[in-house]
């Protein structure tokens, strides 16, 4: 029987598929050294990554010159005995070594579930639930921002405080407890309040750092609006370095919301694409300025686009002026301002143009102003996510871990609502805390574990 408790031996391509250099086969449980064992002979120390052979057991064929390395229980990563065979990284090496394993008679191998050598080094006890999560997410990390969030959470960071919390909470209920079934024991003291509003208090602070800490694992997003040809699409290529979206001299060209991921200042970022802003000549363009709309409402910073040599007889009026003011009368949000197409403004033309304090001249055919402009974005950017730079261990990745703080921080409140009440019915501050407890068990993995191992595994990749 393995550690975990799960007596199947399982094996999986940890690394990338397809051509590399060197890939790593994994395979744990107790028969994962019978498994090494068949393909190179005798098998090294504990630890040590030595040069092997690998051999078809059955044909006696070779199949792969091979570094390999063993790691017995419960010293590895997932609290079994475990081994790794770095090998070359051809899919005819990686399938023949495979084939030769699922061939033997005297081996029982399955192929590894999502995250399942992960799941195994959790519930032995390797790691925490937090530090699961991080690795979903280090895995998955684009951006410099991602990777060190993601790489504290991993290290266990967010475990040792949330952990620190339960037990704080745990021995507050203690004392409440004690104070209930001990009253007439002459206790060295009453439970005092203080350190009951003092935790409230930093589980609150630690809580406000949800929303930024969210930016730095999904991304934030910036959408480009702004009138029909004013250079948006032209705009969004110059900033992605790619051609990527349709750039045409017809009005109404973009019809829908392009997305296209990239990386400013560290940080992942999706830029919108939107349809252009004006009165709509049929329902399908109708459809585009509302999801370019919708966008906007929902974007972490707006870029709004506007010309600054506008076409005969088409003045570069206002959004509202132009009559495409959202229903109700209000400007369209902007949080910059581009005038684009300086490379159409001739020498008179640019000294009398008027830019307005804070907005960048820019040409996105020709590149003129996009550093400046993209200097500002991206400190504007960092802005949003400055307060959490210094605190990348101790924010909130995920909406669980929010949830559950915000039901912890309620169930505090209530007890210390009623501590501080004149009644002051120390049976119902002791369920209160009992209630916070509880939510703190499930944020560290102590409740309901299976479902959140089902969910957050979910997301992992085989070999993992």
């Amino acid at each position: 029987m393995s550690a975990t408790g799960d007596a199947d031996t399982i094996y999986a391509l940890a690394s990338g598929t397809g051509r590399a250099g060197v890939c790593v086969l994994r395979v744990s449980g107790e028969q994962a050294f019978r498994a090494l064992e068949c393909l190179q002979g005798r098998l090294q120390p504990h630890a040590l990554l030595l040069p092997r052979l690998l051999t078809n057991p059955s044909t006696r064929e070779p199949l792969d010159r091979a570094m390999t390395v063993r790691f017995h229980a419960p010293k590895s990563y997932t609290g079994e005995d475990m081994a790794e065979i770095h090998c070359h990284g051809s899919r005819a090496v990686v399938e023949a070594v495979l084939a030769a394993w699922r061939a033997h008679p005297q081996l029982s191998l399955r192929q590894a579930e999502r995250g399942e050598f992960t799941r195994r080094a959790l519930v032995a006890g390797k790691l925490s639930l937090t530090q699961a999560e991080g690795l979903v997410d280090l895995v998955a990390a684009e951006t410099q921002a991602q990777r060190r969030q993601a790489l504290a959470q991993s290290e266990g960071a967010l475990a040792q405080l949330y952990g620190a919390w339960e037990e704080r909470i745990f021995l507050l209920l203690c004392q409440r407890e004690a104070h209930i079934d001990f009253a007439d024991e002459d206790l060295p003291s009453s439970p005092q309040s203080g350190e009951l509003q003092s935790l409230v208090l930093q589980i609150e602070a630690h809580l406000a750092l949800a929303e930024k800490a969210r930016c730095i694992r999904t991304g934030l997003s910036v959408a480009i609006t702004g009138a029909p040809n004013v250079g948006k699409s032209s705009l969004l290529n110059r900033i992605a370095s790619s051609e990527v979206a349709i750039v045409a001299a017809t009005p109404g060209t973009t019809r829908d919301v392009l997305r296209v991921r990239t990386e400013i200042a560290s940080l992942p970022v999706d830029l919108l694409d939107t349809a252009g802003l004006r009165r709509a000549e049929d329902a399908i363009e109708a459809e585009g300025i509302r999801r370019a709309r919708a966008s906007a409402r929902q974007a972490d910073l707006v870029v709004r686009v506007h010309e600054t040599v506008a076409e005969e007889g088409v003045a570069e009026e206002g959004i509202a002026e132009a009559g495409i003011a959202e229903d109700g009368g209000g400007q369209e949000r902007a949080d910059i301002l581009l005038f684009n197409k300086s490379d159409l403004l001739d020498e008179a033309s640019r000294c009398a143009f008027s830019l307005p304090a804070g907005a960048f001249l820019v040409s996105a055919r020709t590149g003129e102003g996009i550093g400046d402009f993209l200097e500002a974005l991206a400190d504007m950017l960092e802005e949003r996510v400055s307060s959490c730079v210094s605190s990348f261990p101790l924010a909130p990745t995920r909406a669980r871990h929010s949830e559950a703080l915000l039901q912890a921080i309620e169930e505090l409140r209530k007890s210390l609502a009623e501590e501080t009440s004149e009644r002051g019915d120390w049976a119902l501050s002791a369920e209160a805390l009992r209630s916070a407890h509880g939510a703190m068990e499930r944020l560290v993995g102590k409740r309901d574990l299976e479902a959140l191992l089902d969910r957050i595994f979910a997301d992992f990749c085989i070999g993992k």
